[in-house]
């Protein structure tokens, strides 16, 4: 395990542990967290840290990170990535943070926001895939899934 990241890690071990109890499985895990000014950011323990969290997210970059793996332990195969997504807030008043925390969307939520939901109220602009800031990168996913052998269909247009 030597070399990945806290997520890479984490996302690691859930895939495994999962894996054990269904060894002819393709099973997936995923961990995301939010860093900010030098600052690794999680879940917030309760919803002051969720407005604190929010109101340093609102006021400068972030980069999201979502750890991945895919395990087939019938198959001896294991893959583990991350992808990075540099989300821009806007400003955000005081009221707005509280009244988004209050309604209960940032709890259990890396970065206390969940923007496939209301948080996307708060994002000017995403530096990589949005699928990642929901906490699933699916184009790191999607080429898992073709190492591991496995077709995809494909989109119709």
């Amino acid at each position: 395990m030597d070399g990945f990241t806290p997520c890479q890690l984490l996302a690691a071990l859930k895939a495994r542990a999962v894996a054990r109890t269904r060894p002819e499985a393709i099973v997936i895990g995923a961990d995301t967290a939010v860093w900010c000014n030098g600052r690794l950011i999680g879940k917030p323990r309760d919803r002051a840290d969720a407005v604190s969290i929010l109101t340093l997210l609102t006021q400068s970059p972030h980069l999201v990170i979502s750890g991945l793996a895919l395990v087939w332990p019938c198959c001896g195969l294991e893959l583990v990535g991350s992808d990075a997504t540099r989300v821009h807030m806007r400003r955000a008043t005081p009221k707005e943070i509280e009244d988004y925390v209050a309604s209960g969307e940032a709890d259990g939520k890396a970065g206390a926001y969940a923007i496939q939901e209301k948080g996307d109220r708060f994002v000017e602009s995403l530096e990589g895939s949005f699928s990642n800031v929901v906490g699933l990168p699916l184009e790191l996913l999607a080429g898992f899934l073709e190492t591991a052998g496995i077709d995809l269909p494909k989109p119709a247009h």
